[in-house]
């Protein structure tokens, strides 16, 4: 029986915003020879605040909560903190700078040095740096392999190895983390540098107008007023937050999973981001104030990220006379390879299935995260909709839902099924030995390959093309007969078939195309290229374009007429890229090229294709 759930799991803790910290300075006594107050037990505060950590609504707002009033508690009976940056110092425990036996070279340090200072000297080497390396290599880290990671910012790592990494970056050693796992340290990694930054990201002298921003009438005035502030910035400050708000902005969009809203994230790094150089002595509760409203306005600024920085518009051609994808987002939901997924324009979702027979529903305007089926049906090949049913193909079974009355499963059939596909009014199955039709009149019929293993299939002028491992079989959709077989089309096993002006394209785990064309009983390679150096794992055409993805990380884009490489889409995905799939978004009026791999996630390129395509793409 499938378990089906609607957003996070119960038991987990639920993404919330956190409010404002309610907490006042306790008085301490006066008088020469007055000692400090002791320390009260911290079960005192929770009562006297009428918090009840045994109150079934504890949950990860409370946790953070008590958390932090705990820290602000403990630290303002012993020692109140006289400036901002000080009380986000207590409240977020940045680390403290040990002396380290490491011995470190003799270079340009990073850490702990103003940032303009340091692009300065660094640009003069190298005019293309807008951010230290480390930085631009740790955020791309996280953006490829963080935004599932539950309580991303808000859990710390190892000190002794942050320390470590520290000190090499200060050493001059290159930040590689292609082969690194640890995403929790690389969020330590951005957290401290801005906590060791002696001028503010956002200057000292910009601070009191900051903070007033949130007291302006309408958010086009707030945000204006961001512009402003951000325009007087110095450009490597720019180019930092720039990149700092994008990446708080795509783990934003994953709050469902990974449970840090834009509230969340803005209270943690506002305290760092921007602070005020007190000369004198300030009142926690003034503090206070002031943190809850630098965090409102950090809030506003990721949620507004492209008003502050608009992206450059995906225009039909770059420089090149190409077409040029731009990244758009990173979705965030599954927990092994995604190989099949279905646009259903008629309940505007997309669905998304598994190696863990999970299968995700996801709103096609928004792209947010709508359901989960947790089907325990084994790997999930191919996902289908007709109408309003959906066929899901899986190691175990073929089954069929019902799309609009609560995804219920209308059927099962037993058995390993890889591909799916409508023909006329019939979906064929490709199975082990044999391809299933399953008729409208619910009659059955079998077509039957020994030891054949049917893993994809496309249709072209009444014709089914199909793979079994480096084989290529040709049916007639009319009558199911067998027209060609083509034994070893490719060296290694075929992953898939699309058309093209009539023209088979076929890719392989040779990592090779091959462009295929069917005349009467012979069919001919017409073109061979190599496209990748690892396995090509699923093609798509989208107008006169194929994108093919890889194995090797990356989407390439080809020329149908050429065979030219126009694009290289790379750095978004830490694994193999499965499949892309062409959704068409009407509140956009444009398409979206959205592109599932082995690394769990789904990333969506906004593309500059025409609204003449076929939404059947």
């Amino acid at each position: 029986m499938d378990r089906e759930h609607k957003g996070p799991s119960p038991e987990k803790k639920t993404a919330s915003s956190i409010p404002p910290i309610n907490t006042t300075s306790p008085q301490r006594n006066s008088g020469p020879n007055s000692g400090r107050k002791q320390k009260e037990p911290f079960s005192n505060y929770l009562s006297k605040n009428n918090i009840n950590p045994q109150d079934e609504t504890y949950n990860a707002r409370l946790v953070i909560r008590i958390d932090h009033a705990s820290k602000v508690y403990e630290h303002v009976v012993e020692a109140p903190p006289t400036t901002i940056k000080e009380l986000g110092a207590k409240l977020y425990k940045p680390m403290k700078k040990p002396t380290s036996s490491r011995p470190v070279t003799k270079q340009d340090p990073v850490f702990g040095v103003p940032l303009a200072k340091y692009m300065q000297i660094q640009q003069a080497k190298n005019p293309h740096l807008s951010i230290p390396p480390f930085l631009k290599e740790s955020i791309r880290f996280l953006l490829r392999k963080g935004l599932g990671v539950e309580g991303l910012f808000r859990t710390d790592g190892s000190k002794t190895e942050l320390r470590e990494l520290i000190d090499s970056i200060n050493g001059g050693e290159e930040l590689q983390l292609s082969e690194f796992n640890d995403i929790v340290l690389v969020g330590d990694l951005v957290k401290t540098y801005l906590q060791e930054l002696p001028e503010p990201l956002i200057s000292s002298k910009y601070y009191a107008t900051y903070l007033a921003i949130e007291s302006l009438p309408i958010k086009a005035l707030q945000v204006d007023a961001l512009k402003k502030i951000i325009s007087c910035l110095p450009p490597s400050h720019q180019d930092f937050l720039q990149e700092l708000l994008t990446l708080f902005h795509h783990v934003s969009l994953n709050c469902a999973v990974n449970l840090m809203t834009t509230e969340n994230l803005a209270i943690i790094f506002s305290p760092i981001m921007v602070w005020k150089k007190e000369t004198s002595a300030a009142s926690v509760q003034e503090l206070v104030k002031d943190m809850n409203k630098s965090a409102r306005v950090l809030t506003l600024a990721i949620q507004e990220l492209h008003q502050l920085f608009p992206s450059k518009p995906v225009s039909e051609e770059n420089e090149t006379g190409l077409h040029a994808p731009e990244f758009a987002r990173k979705l965030a939901g599954h927990n092994s390879t995604i190989q099949a997924i279905c646009v259903s324009y008629p309940t505007n979702e997309v669905w998304t299935g598994d190696h863990l027979g999970v299968i995700c529903i996801w709103n096609l305007e928004s792209c947010s995260y709508k359901r989960k089926i947790v089907a325990n049906r084994g790997i999930i090949f191919s996902i289908l909709m007709t109408d309003d049913v959906v066929w899901v193909a899986s190691s175990n079974c073929l089954q069929i839902r019902h799309i609009k009355d609560n995804y219920d499963i209308i059927r099962e059939i037993e058995g390993t099924f890889f591909s799916l596909l409508t023909v006329d009014y019939c979906i064929w199955g490709g199975s082990v030995d044999h391809i299933q039709i399953f008729r409208e009149d619910q009659k059955q019929n079998n077509i039957d390959i020994k030891k054949a293993k049917f893993n994809t299939m496309a249709l072209n002028n009444d014709r089914v093309w199909t793979s079994s491992e480096t084989d290529l079989y040709i049916f007639s959709a009319k009558d199911f007969g067998l027209i060609l077989h083509v034994q070893e089309a490719h060296t290694k096993k075929v992953n898939d078939i699309v058309f093209l002006n009539d023209n088979a394209w076929t890719c392989s785990d040779d990592g090779s195309i091959k462009i295929w064309r069917l005349v009467g009983q012979t069919c001919d390679v017409i073109h061979k290229f190599d496209a990748h150096t690892s396995p090509v794992n699923g093609l798509s055409v989208f107008g006169s374009h194929v994108w093919s993805c890889s194995s090797d990380q990356t989407i390439r884009i080809w020329d149908s007429s050429t065979f030219e490489k126009l694009n290289v889409l790379s750095e978004y995905h830490s694994d193999a890229v499965m499949k892309a799939t062409l959704v068409w978004r009407p509140s956009a009026k444009k398409w979206f090229a959205w592109t599932t791999s082995s690394d769990a996630s789904i990333c969506i390129w906004e593309t500059a294709y025409k609204i003449g395509l076929n939404k059947k793409t």
